[in-house]
């Protein structure tokens, strides 16, 4: 990120194998000199400038270990000052075969951050202000903030990925994907709860003209932990 000529950036420095520390970084575009501002063991995810200070989005991995969701720090004299104590990624983790393709996640708006961060089973568009509120609650993957209004990527409900508009309220603007729902029958998730020692709870997608008096052939999915959670509901979306 920069601001008055001093740009701030964080990597690993390594030689052979790479390290789970990531050291802080400022480059002064005047004197054309860099120097590491902070370098004790952190892992770090995102550097940025906000009211003229240097924020930090990372984790020391003392509770978790290298998967430990970060939060938000000052930087300071060269200490971490915890400012937002938060259990947001500040990144997308929805993982999905129908995607337009990469996105970004991070985003300023006349000096104000915004951020795609993963929460539970969705990604959630959030505004930091020392102090994190939503600004989009749902399947946020990219977008713009515009004095209009925010215009992103998402999939609402069980629809594939559009471009939406939102002011107020939500309004489709695209339709790429349209033909590819008229072509094929979508099954509207049902919540079950196994009931075997503890409860499981999933869903059930029955098919096209289903008839409960005959026989069907049952597929299971099984996920993986980058699909993991506790909101049937998000997930099923």
């Amino acid at each position: 990120d920069l601001h008055n000529n001093q740009l701030i950036y964080s990597g690993v420095d390594y030689k052979d194998v790479k390290g789970l520390w990531g050291n802080i970084y400022s480059y002064d575009l005047v004197k054309e000199e860099t120097h590491c501002i902070y370098n004790q063991k952190m892992q770090i995810n995102k550097v940025f400038f906000y009211n003229n200070e240097i924020k930090v989005y990372g984790t020391y991995g003392k509770e978790y270990g290298a998967i430990e969701t970060g939060k938000f720090y000052t930087l300071k004299d060269n200490e971490m000052i915890l400012t937002v104590d938060s259990e947001v990624g500040m990144y997308n983790s929805i993982a999905s075969d129908l995607k337009y393709g990469s996105y970004k996640s991070f985003f300023k708006y006349q000096g104000t951050p915004y951020f795609v961060g993963s929460v539970n089973e969705t990604s959630v568009l959030h505004k930091y202000e020392d102090q994190l509120e939503v600004v989009l609650n749902g399947s946020c993957e990219d977008f713009i903030i515009t004095q209009n209004g925010i215009y992103f990527i998402g999939s609402i409900d069980t629809k594939l990925q559009e471009i939406y508009f939102v002011n107020k309220e939500i309004n489709k603007i695209s339709s790429f994907n349209d033909q590819f729902l008229n072509e094929y029958f979508i099954s509207i998730p049902q919540k079950v709860t196994v009931y075997k020692d503890m409860n499981v709870d999933g869903f059930v997608m029955l098919p096209k003209d289903y008839d409960e008096t005959k026989e069907y052939p049952l597929v299971f999915f099984l996920h993986g932990a980058g699909e993991r959670g506790e909101d049937l509901d998000v997930a099923a979306r």
